[in-house]
């Protein structure tokens, strides 16, 4: 009785097994045969660059810091942070009395070992004095030409007048203040031009050519600059990144020394390839596809990436201008299956 029980529990076990897997099949079968609404593009050729884009700061083209160039009081300063100046300007007047006496003194020196010279020079022509008196005059009269250059220097060293025109961006004393030489006065920048100095890889760098045109955005700003490259650093630093200078007209003074900036440079440029976003590819093992409709059906077919940037992609082949590439859906779609385009 048992034996008979287990016979009819496989029976109706294997023609449930039957059942299903009819019911698969036909389903299967329904899926391939049914039109799967897509929406497709076009394939149009395009150019296409690469780019890197890489945050900065902001600097000023010429920034000089402005320090004393002789100890003594400051007698008087000429300008606040904030003020234009003009290269010439004067700046600052720092104590000149005793570096004024010293001049003074240089030049009575001077006069008197001239004279003193150029009567020995009479007198050495007439055989009335050796060589090594007309030399030691000789030495006299130009040691003191020198010390008069020197205190001249001292003397003019009190005053000092702005290398470039710009703008006063910080002021380290105050007038009656007493400083020693090498003591920083003023700092003053000229933001007529804006620098940015990125870092660039090896990689990159062989890409990068003097004056090339650089798109810069100021986020603070909202708003992107062009540029152009000025210099292209030879050597790398500590962490194998090479320096680019980048240079930006800065009319109405609107970018600021010190703000954030990203620059964004041109490395590759391709005339008219075809260009496809990223999320269009379908990897498949080692292989990279798309979808295309051709008669009414998805055709898979295998493409070779290019370069990419900014989720785009150059396909170098595999892809002609003018077939009609699966855009939405393509994850869909069998080989070989019926498809019906909808906008």
């Amino acid at each position: 009785m048992k034996k008979y029980i287990w016979v009819v529990v496989l029976l109706v076990c294997s023609l449930w097994l039957v059942a299903c897997s009819s019911n698969v099949a036909t389903k299967k079968k329904s899926l391939v045969e049914a039109d799967i609404p897509v929406k497709v593009m076009a394939v149009a050729n395009q150019d296409f660059a690469i780019t890197t884009k890489i945050n900065a700061k902001t600097e000023s083209n010429e920034d000089i810091m402005i320090s004393a160039m002789s100890s003594g009081i400051v007698e008087w300063l000429g300008y606040e942070v904030g003020d234009r100046v003009k290269r010439g300007d004067m700046l600052v007047h720092i104590d000149s009395r005793m570096s004024k006496a010293q001049y003074e003194a240089a030049k009575t020196s001077l006069n008197t070992a001239e004279n003193f010279y150029f009567r020995q020079k009479k007198l050495y022509k007439k055989r009335m004095i050796s060589d090594q008196v007309l030399e030691s005059a000789k030495l006299q009269y130009d040691t003191a030409k020198a010390q008069k250059k020197m205190a001249g220097i001292n003397y003019e060293n009190s005053f000092l007048a702005a290398p470039i025109k710009g703008l006063v961006a910080q002021k380290f004393v105050d007038e009656k203040e007493t400083v020693m030489m090498g003591m920083p006065i003023y700092n003053v920048i000229n933001s007529d031009k804006i620098k940015v100095v990125v870092k660039v890889s090896e990689n990159e760098i062989i890409y990068i050519k003097k004056l090339s045109e650089v798109q810069v955005l100021i986020p603070s700003l909202r708003k992107n600059y062009k540029g152009y490259i000025e210099s292209i650093g030879f050597k790398a630093d500590e962490n194998k990144k090479f320096p680019v200078t980048i240079l930006i007209e800065n009319k109405g003074s609107k970018i600021k020394p010190g703000m954030m900036a990203e620059a964004e440079i041109f490395l590759e440029k391709f005339k008219q390839v075809v260009v496809l976003r990223l999320d269009y590819i379908i990897a498949k093992g080692d292989k990279n596809c798309v979808m295309v409709v051709s008669d009414g059906k998805a055709i898979e077919k295998e493409v070779i990436l290019g370069k990419n940037n900014d989720g785009y992609v150059h396909i170098e082949k595999g892809l002609i201008n003018g077939e009609l590439l699966i855009v939405e859906g393509q994850n869909e779609v069998l080989d070989g299956q019926g498809v019906k385009i909808v906008k």
